[in-house]
């Protein structure tokens, strides 16, 4: 009987292999479909792949790229070796690329390679993704890894955006902190609290959360209000904490304690009256501390053409 001609020869599977993996193979994965350490040799011999490193080759013409040398990173690693820190962030489309490669190896394993920086940490089963075919850490963990190799202004430059689009929660990010078991006080996890700071602490009087809102009222030149505003309705004393009495705007700071279920008929009330009095009203939290959050600004502006007109 002969061959069904469509088949796909041992070679042809491999260069489809290497087509998938930014042109790299292995000389596992070539034995494996089917071709000997001989004919792996004749391809190198007649200029049709090259050798990188023993064990290791790409297909003659492959583009030198980011995607391929991290490609050779994780195929010259260990098993389980996948691309993290800045390369995984770097192919999750949040960074530019990295002048080095970045892998995560298990902690019992290594990788020395030219160009490679290889991190030793556990990576559970739910750590892992997958780019095409390429293994890397996941978007979470991927900014876990980020906070223990950049600055304040560059994680948050990252982390901000992934907030405002909710690809990801705080809640999760320092979740993966707690299951990296093996370095609960890693380096970055004070600074990776720090980025989500803005995200997570209630806005209260005196509060650091208080002092960006008023920093960035000021900046954009909101000014002229008064913090703590007292008035009376009917005999009740109600404290306002951000308000420009003569215009009857006010910020009112959500998510603090006394903001809770038990308060919220008290608190539907009050905001009721405050309306009656042709006060503009509107609640602030952290989201709208973040970098690029627009809500609140544009509401301030709207009141502002409204007295304009």
């Amino acid at each position: 009987m002969s061959r069904n001609h469509t088949e796909p020869t041992s070679l042809e599977r491999l260069f489809q292999l290497a087509a998938k993996q930014q042109g790299v193979f292995t000389s596992d994965q070539a034995i494996g479909l089917g071709l000997t350490h001989s004919q792996i040799g004749t391809l190198v011999d007649r200029g049709l792949a090259l050798r990188r490193r023993r064990g290791l080759f790409i297909v003659a013409g492959s583009p030198d790229t980011p995607e391929r040398r991290t490609m050779e990173a994780i195929l010259a690693g260990p098993p389980g070796c996948v691309a993290s820190h800045e390369s995984a962030a770097y192919l999750l489309g949040l960074v530019d690329a990295p002048s080095q490669v970045h892998v995560t190896v298990r902690p019992d394993r290594r990788l020395r390679a030219d160009g490679v920086v290889a991190h030793r940490s556990v990576l559970p089963r739910t750590h892992v993704a997958y780019v095409g075919c390429m293994p890397v850490t996941s978007l979470p963990r991927t900014v876990v890894d980020l906070a223990s190799v950049s600055d304040l202004d560059r994680l948050a430059s990252v982390v901000d955006p992934l907030l405002v689009s909710k690809r990801v929660q705080p809640a999760r990010l320092m979740r993966v902190v707690d299951e990296i078991v093996e370095a609960p006080g890693r380096h970055g996890t004070a600074l990776l609290r720090a980025a989500l700071d803005v995200w997570t602490q209630p806005i209260e009087p005196g509060s650091p959360a208080e002092v960006r809102l008023l920093r960035r009222l000021g900046e954009l030149g909101f000014d002229g209000y008064v913090t703590q505003h007292e008035i009376d309705i009917d005999g009740d004393r109600f404290r306002l904490d951000v308000a420009w009495p003569e215009e009857r705007v006010l910020l009112e700071y959500s998510g603090k304690a006394f903001h809770g279920p038990r308060h919220w008929e008290r608190d539907e009330r009050r905001a009721g009256m405050i309306a009656r009095l042709g006060w503009s009203y509107r609640e602030v939290d952290a989201s709208d501390l973040v970098p690029g959050s627009t809500g609140l600004w544009n509401w301030l502006q709207g009141r502002n053409r409204r007295r304009a007109a």
